[in-house]
């Protein structure tokens, strides 16, 4: 942690004297590229400073998985609206367990497979939230 935030302190250091020693000749790019500069250099050097490098990398991974196309998001959820269409229509637990063999290992087969082992609700919840941090 402290390699980290002396990591910081001097990327922060380099922003504050290199916007400063850039030659701002009017309104423009130049000015526009120092305000950037600053803006996300100290974002990045706060950050730096405030969180592990495990949770920042994690964050990283999360964001370029939110802007990734839907493709297989949109097959997850088609795969939920079957499998609870399935149960609702009174096909016992049995048939929803045959329908979850089916579905590739994941967060979603996890699911299906204690829903049909009848785990408790607060069991369910925290293997399914500990699956869900490990991702």
């Amino acid at each position: 942690m402290a390699r980290q935030i002396i990591l910081s302190a001097v990327l922060l250091t380099s922003i504050f004297f290199l916007s400063f020693s850039l030659e701002m000749s009017g309104v423009g790019f130049v000015s526009n590229l120092i305000a950037l500069m600053v803006v996300l250099g100290g974002t990045l050097s706060v950050a730096l400073m405030i969180y592990l490098w495990r949770k920042l990398i994690w964050t990283a991974r999360m964001v370029r998985k939110a802007f990734r196309p839907l493709d297989k998001a949109d097959g997850t959820i088609q795969a939920i609206v079957h499998l609870a269409r399935t149960y609702r229509q009174g096909w016992d637990i049995r048939h929803l367990e045959r329908q979850g063999q089916n579905l590739s290992s994941g967060f979603l087969k996890t699911g299906v497979d204690l829903i049909a082992y009848q785990c408790d609700r607060e069991k369910t919840k925290e293997v399914l939230g500990q699956e869900a941090v490990s991702i």
